[in-house]
């Protein structure tokens, strides 16, 4: 029977020895079974089905709960470390945003707290994971890049993923193996340390077992975090030989770029972390505060998300409008912080410079004593040495400095430290924590100058600095430095510098510090308001009006967003308090009225004005927005302002641009205004027929005319006593009709020129050939419109439409004028025509005061000359035209039919780069 057992036992382990599905203890069974006798293999026949049906079960079953097991130890978000935190963690996949990776060599990932990484498409991790073949990767990250926290995601989804190829993820901290790996424990063994509770519980063999199936997505975080650079050789050695060990596995290591570059893993598929997106932080912030909201309130519901939803575009407005801030919340780990200390201090921005000492904090100290890595120096002491080489640089004025410099700073502070660390080991400490970064040829800088001007303010408060920021008072260099100064201690001294300087960048740097919210002397905050309302009310000499100018101007390019070029956009149009002060200080009185709304209805040429005096007030590049700029995703918050640009208004209406005259709306308006003529016309046609029958009493044809005026109405004042007049009575009703012509001139604007001279009783010597050819016309057919088509039809006016900015009609007057001036032998009528003209285009200096019978002046002397062709010119015709629609717009505002909402909003060029910028 015992050999018939071990017969038994041989079938069997041909058959499924190769079977994954047997597990540790199946091998171990028909070991057992092969050196037993068969005298049992009938037994053992019987019993195979169910035991191998019974091992498999039980190594479904381990899976499971070492599953379970991932899941529950990787549930919530880690936050060790971080100084400020809430009364629960949020759950990881309820807060988690995807971090991008793109494949990059590890030299161009950037070591600083903020990398840039080139215009790559974005990736998934699960881009690269799960394929038909391996995947050996690196993830490459800056500090805080959100490296761990994608493989604890990683090894959450990979549990969750019932479609998955290698369904068992391994999550190793290689920081807490770093004996075992030392000493070359195998990866089975490494793994089963490290499990807690029932997943423990492992059967024999089962990790090794997997793992030579294929079925593993092996995890490993941190290869920087392993701190003797000799062991992280090894632990890059080990990693090779996992990989090769256990090929048909999926391999991912993570590290900072430093870390890796020295201890690089060979065949490893390199991959950059990349920085969120505008449209990921928030992303993140809004699941943030739903997370928080739920937790903290222990409810769900749609008001809890609402609450939620509102605490989240109260933190994205205030990033927006701290630009310093906004820059930070690309890298995850900051954002986190920043969400933080929104939610549960309510310090931002106010009181950034706490945000700012957290920051430091956590990236020197805080996280590496959370994860028990050993500190060669104590955190404040380390700090205290970024302090002075911060203080170096500014006080420098530059942004970075070789690594013999940083060296040459460190070294006399090291000798006040009980450390073994040489000046080249801070440096090289410091700029693995991300806050100090090694650029190119050896030179070092912070990861942000914010950190540089903080660090800074707190030296310059330890030791009693303050008359370094006062003589630097109207230095922009110095200007976030001095307000973190201020937000640490009084802003009495440095006010009072500022006011003494007495110029714009220096009274800006002490609203600056009000605004801030800095503990200022009541005094000095009563006499900086009081400058203010001064200034409005005009009271203050041209000199301080003009210092109070650049403060308010100043104040408005602030609330700007930046653009890809570097540009900033201001997020809001001028305000009519800043307009007030330019007209103030240009032309020394103001129609502006006292407001703090917007200035609204500025034509082109007073908004180019404002745009150079802005540029000449703080001698930088200011100037209006380009087309393109304002379609930018950016540019949103004035999306649907009519804002003057480069090129002229953009529209934020589409389909009611302020400026379109139509041919199609204009001509029914100059009907109205041309059928008002024809009584005077045939008023005029009257009185030249009495002048010449004063002469020639028998002439019919002058008969015929006065019969042909009267049916336009023009003897219902003054009857006539017969239809046939001696030259006595002639010359009586020609002096009588003088004068009632005169009466009609008060009831319209006049046309004529009654005192011509030249051949009695032609119509057009008193009135223009286009005029006296339209009423011929209307007169032979008794028809209003035949006088307005004939007239209309002469003029050399362009079909369709025509945008007229409001500022563009006075100038195009004055050409117009210029025109008519080099007119030679301009006929008496023209010239009545033109005075006329002038007389009633005054009112265009003061558009806002164009009233009807004005414009109609204007459009009439316009036509009456624009009409005359062959004298004159195509040039001057066009230039009339322009000045019949432009007076018909402007018109129109004046009554308020048409909208006035052109407003000026700004663009500040970008700066010369900081890093430019040369000792002084």
């Amino acid at each position: 029977m015992i050999k018939e057992i071990g017969a038994a036992a041989t079938v069997i382990a041909g058959a499924v020895g190769t079977a994954a599905a047997w597990g540790p203890i199946a091998g171990t069974l028909v070991g057992v079974c092969g050196a037993v006798s068969g005298v049992a293999a009938k037994v053992w026949k019987r019993r195979e089905a169910r035991v191998v049906d019974r091992l498999d079960r039980m190594t479904r079953r381990y899976a499971h709960t070492y599953r379970e097991s991932v899941l529950a130890g990787l549930r919530f978000i880690d936050l060790k470390g971080l100084a400020t935190l809430g009364v629960a963690t949020p759950e990881l996949d309820e807060v988690y945003v995807q971090v991008s990776l793109v494949p990059q060599p590890a030299h161009q990932v950037g070591g600083g707290l903020i990398a840039h990484v080139g215009a790559a498409a974005r990736h998934d991790i699960g881009d690269f994971l799960d394929q038909d073949a391996p995947a050996l990767l690196a993830v490459i990250g800056t500090p805080g890049s959100g490296k761990t926290t994608l493989l604890r995601h990683t090894a959450r989804r990979i549990c969750t993923d019932r479609g998955r190829k290698r369904r068992i993820p391994v999550l190793l901290y290689l920081r807490d193996h770093i004996d075992a790996v030392t000493r070359g424990v195998a990866l089975p063994t490494v793994v089963a340390g490290t499990l807690r509770d029932e997943a423990a519980r492992v059967p024999p063999g089962w990790f090794e077992q997997r793992l030579r199936a294929g079925d593993c997505v092996v995890l490993l975080d941190g290869l920087d975090e392993v701190a003797r650079r000799e062991d992280r050789l090894t632990v890059s050695s080990w990693v090779e030989h996992q990989a090769r060990t256990y090929p048909d596995n999926d391999f991912v290591l993570t590290s900072r770029r430093g870390g890796y570059e020295e201890a690089p893993v060979e065949g490893a598929r390199i991959l950059a972390t990349r920085p969120f997106t505008p449209g990921q932080v928030k992303e993140f912030v809004h699941t943030w505060y739903r997370a928080s909201e739920r937790i903290t309130t222990g409810t769900v519901g749609d008001d809890v998300d609402r609450a939620a939803a509102t605490a989240a575009e109260d933190l994205l407005s205030r990033l927006r409008d701290a630009s310093d801030l906004d820059e930070l919340t690309a890298n995850p780990l900051l954002l986190t912080m920043i969400a933080n200390v929104h939610k549960y201090r309510g310090a931002l921005p106010g009181r950034r410079v706490d945000l700012y000492a957290e920051i430091c904090q956590v990236m020197l100290w805080r996280r590496q004593e959370a994860k028990r890595l050993d500190r060669a120096i104590p955190g404040d002491r380390l700090e205290g040495l970024l302090r002075a080489l911060a203080h170096r640089l500014m006080v420098e004025g530059v942004r970075e400095l070789p690594k013999a410099a940083v060296v040459e700073t460190f070294t006399p502070l090291l000798r006040r430290v009980s450390t073994q660390m040489t000046a080249e080991d801070v440096v090289a400490d410091v700029s693995s924590n991300g806050l100090l970064v090694e650029r190119e040829n050896d030179r070092y800088a912070f990861a942000h100058l914010t950190f540089q001007e903080y660090l800074t303010a707190v030296h310059i408060r330890d030791k009693a600095l303050v008359a370094l920021l006062v003589e630097n008072a109207d230095n922009p260099w110095w200007r976030e430095t001095t307000l973190l100064y201020t937000a640490l201690v009084d802003a009495d001294e440095v006010v009072r510098g500022c006011l003494a300087r007495g110029t714009v960048p220096a009274l800006i740097r002490a609203y600056d510090c009000l605004e801030d919210g800095a503990d200022l002397d009541a005094t000095l905050r009563a006499d900086l308001w009081a400058m203010l309302d001064s200034a409005q009310d005009g009271r203050l000499p041209l000199d301080q009006l003009r210092l109070v100018a650049g403060v308010l101007l100043s104040r408005y390019l602030r609330d700007a967003v930046t653009l890809p070029s570097g540009a900033r956009l201001c997020r809001s149009p001028v305000p009519a308090n800043l307009y007030r002060l330019f007209e103030l200080t240009t032309a020394g009185v103001t129609r502006m009225a006292h407001s703090a709304g917007p200035v609204i209805g500025i034509g082109d040429q007073q908004a180019a004005q404002f745009s150079r005096w802005a540029e000449s007030t703080l001698g930088e590049g200011i100037r209006f927005p380009s087309m393109r700029e304002l379609a930018r995703p950016e540019a949103g918050c004035v999306a649907d302002k009519d804002v003057w640009t480069t090129t002229g208004l953009r529209n934020g209406h589409p389909g009611e641009h302020p400026h379109w005259v139509t041919q199609s709306a204009l001509t029914p308006i100059l009907e109205t205004d041309l059928v008002r003529l024809i009584p005077l016309i045939a008023a005029v046609d009257v009185w030249s027929a009495l002048v010449y029958l004063s002469e020639s009493p028998d002439d019919t044809a002058q008969h015929v005319r006065l019969f042909r005026a009267s049916k336009w109405g023009v003897f219902h004042r003054t009857p006539m006593p017969k239809s046939r007049l001696t030259a006595d009575e002639a010359r009586m009703w020609a002096d009588r009709w003088r004068g009632e012509i005169r009466v009609m001139l008060h009831r319209f604007p006049p046309v004529v020129f009654l005192d011509a001279r030249g051949p009695v009783g032609i119509l057009s010597t008193y009135v223009g050939k286009a005029l006296a050819e339209a009423y011929e016309k209307a007169t032979a057919h008794a028809d209003k419109r035949a006088f307005t088509d004939s007239l209309l039809n002469c003029l050399p006016f362009t079909q369709g439409e025509r945008v007229m900015n409001p500022g563009s009609v006075l100038p195009r007057w004055n050409r117009v004028k210029s025109l008519l001036a080099e007119w030679s032998g301009m006929p008496p009528w023209a010239q009545h025509a033109s005075r006329e003209l002038r007389r009633a285009s005054v009112v265009l200096q003061s558009p806002g005061k164009l009233h009807r019978e004005a414009a109609s002046t204007i459009r009439v002397m316009a036509v009456c000359l624009a009409g005359e062709r062959g004298l004159v010119e195509q040039h001057t015709a066009a230039s009339l035209e322009e000045v019949i629609y432009g007076a018909t717009m402007l018109h129109e505002r004046a009554e308020s039919r048409r909208r006035r909402s052109e407003v000026i909003v700004l663009v500040q060029d970008a700066k010369e780069s900081l890093f430019a910028r040369p000792p002084r």
